[in-house]
């Protein structure tokens, strides 16, 4: 290892610190320096690190990201816009680095849609436009171009493009494009009074008002903020402010206009009227519009199957209508509000026919004749279809004698409106009828006792009639002994309507029985047995019995065994 002496190493940093400080003074008398610490650009031409302006002393400019940095930034490396650049010679250990801070100044700040409202479109220029900048001009192109002047009228729907100038440098920036919508407001006009149907069904609103614009806010007076509804139903006689809008403009002058409204044409409401036939009167007439319903106007005009009179009070002549000619419909129609819709309406008129109960009759009945239907006995026409009351037997008109009671029965026939119920009456008159009783018989011996025949009859006979054949008596009774058996007839007269009434008597006479006469015999109990029958005297009868019985069991007597005593042959 070589060493170095005192004196040689006093000479080395001797030698050394004047180098050290020559070199020193070399490099700050060689950086570069800078006069605009702030620098600024336009954002076209891209501005670069070539752009930065540093005065060269003699080691050359190169720039640097931070104060330390090692590695210089090369020249086209685009600037960034609020950095700071660092300038240093071409060692890049000048020393101390001065600082450039980049400012770059784009296109002008504002809105790329705007809008323009004007009453006229030429009134709309290049001067309504707004934007943030230095010396704007405006363009209408992206690039190129001259700028256009103030006043130069704007086209709807249309880009133009913005550039401003560099205060500092003069030079111009890239350019912010605008579309540009024109609202041409006008003040709207039209008829200051408008008119309307004021119809229930469908009532005008502020959406029927109508002026020479589109498009337009109404609006409840000339300074209101907050537009109408245009579902808001119109008030006759009211005045609507109209603003014309094309959005988002708006002008700011409202035209006026006054509302009227129109009531409906009105017919009233549809109505229907019925006569009866028979209750109408000679010359009768109808207004037809006062069978209207509601509160129909009365200058409408009627048409229909007969003329009217009396203009819109449609005057009709009852006496012409018949009952086959109905209904009659005549349709009433007013359209005197010229503005609304004619309104009808309709009469319907009916004549009505009166159902006829027949006429007031009456009958006479027996009360054992048959049933009668009493409808038949009504006189006149009498309809169909009616009730009686009171209510008989049958549950119908039909009366029946055994049971039913004698009196008036009415028959009612209901009307249908207008007409009212009809009633006819049928009286009946009841007659009781007489009985001669029920036939009957009887069987009587010629030694019989008289018989009043009335007493054989069966039933109930009534008293007061008469026998036929007359018998002996002259009256009912009748004598076996001397009247003729035979067929016997009562006979009762009856009282109209009740027809005679007869019943008979079949009268059978028997001769009586002959028993002969009383005879005795005296008998030996040692005699022969004896027929008892030829002890009895006259012509007696054969087939009789005797009594007590006798041990033969017929009418023969055996003294051996009977006893003596009477014996009776019957």
């Amino acid at each position: 290892m070589r060493k170095m002496n005192p004196l040689s190493r006093l000479q080395f940093f001797s030698v050394l610190f004047l180098m050290l400080f020559a070199g020193s003074f070399y490099s700050y008398s060689q950086c570069p320096s800078v006069t605009e610490p702030i620098q600024s650009f336009c954002n076209i031409p891209t501005p670069l690190i070539a752009d930065l302006v540093a005065t060269d002393n003699g080691g050359g400019v190169q720039w640097f990201a931070t104060p330390t940095s090692q590695q210089p930034i090369a020249s086209t490396v685009p600037l960034i816009n609020g950095r700071t650049y660092y300038a240093d010679d071409i060692t890049g250990v000048c020393g101390t680095r001065v600082s450039v801070v980049v400012d770059i100044l784009g296109p002008p700040v504002g809105l790329n849609f705007q809008g323009v409202c004007v009453d006229n479109p030429n009134d709309a220029t290049i001067s309504d436009l707004f934007v943030v900048g230095n010396n704007v001009r405006w363009y209408a192109t992206p690039v190129g171009g001259v700028p256009l002047p103030p006043s130069t009228v704007l086209v709807d729907n249309t880009l133009y493009y913005a550039d401003q100038g560099n205060p500092i440098t003069g030079c111009r920036t890239s350019r912010l494009n605008v579309f540009v919508n024109v609202g041409v407001v006008p003040v709207s006009t039209g008829d200051r009074i408008q008119e309307f149907c004021d119809d229930p069904q469908s009532p005008p609103t502020i959406a029927d008002l109508v002026t020479s614009e589109d498009q337009n806010n109404w609006y409840a007076t000339s300074t209101s903020a907050i537009p109408l509804d245009p579902n808001t139903p119109l008030v006759n006689g009211t005045s609507y402010f109209a603003s014309t809008v094309d959005s988002p403009c708006e002008s700011i002058e409202r035209f006026e206009v006054i509302a009227i409204l129109f009531a409906p044409n009105n017919s009233g409401q549809d109505g229907n009227i019925a006569f009866c036939e028979t209750a109408i009167t000679p010359n009768q007439t109808l207004d037809l519009l006062t069978v209207l319903g509601g509160a129909p106007w009365n200058d409408g005009v009627w048409t229909g199957p007969l003329p009217t009179t009396n203009g819109g009070f449609g005057t009709v002549d009852v006496t012409e209508m018949t009952v086959l000619g109905s209904p009659y419909v005549f349709t009433y129609t007013v359209s005197s509000s010229v503005l609304c819709d004619p309104s009808s309406s309709t009469v319907s008129v009916s004549i009505i026919e009166e159902f006829d109960p027949g006429i007031d009759a009456s009958i006479h009945l027996c009360d054992n004749n048959d049933s009668v239907d009493l409808f038949t006995i009504l006189e006149g026409n009498p309809d169909p279809g009616g009730i009686w009351s009171p209510t008989l037997s049958s549950g119908t008109g039909v009366f029946d004698p055994s049971v039913d009671t004698a009196g008036i029965y009415t028959y009612t026939i209901s009307g249908v409106w207008p007409c009212g119920d009809k009633s006819a009456n049928v009286t009946v008159t009841l007659t009781n009828s007489l009985s001669a009783g029920v036939d009957s018989a009887l069987v009587s011996c010629n030694i019989d006792a008289p018989v009043d025949l009335f007493t054989i009859l069966g039933g109930s006979p009534d008293v007061g009639g008469t026998w036929s054949p007359v018998l002996t008596s002259g009256t009912g009774v009748f004598d076996p002994s001397v009247d003729p058996e035979g067929v016997y007839t009562y006979t009762i007269l009856g009282t109209a309507p009740c027809g005679d009434d007869s019943a008979i008597v079949t009268v059978s006479v028997n001769p009586a029985p002959d028993a002969g006469v009383d005879g005795t015999i005296d008998l030996c109990n040692n005699d022969d047995p004896l027929d008892l029958f030829t002890v009895l005297g006259g012509t007696p009868d054969a087939g009789g019995t005797w009594s007590p019985v006798l041990t033969s069991g017929t009418g023969v007597f055996d003294p051996s065994v009977d006893a003596a005593g009477t014996y009776t042959y019957t």
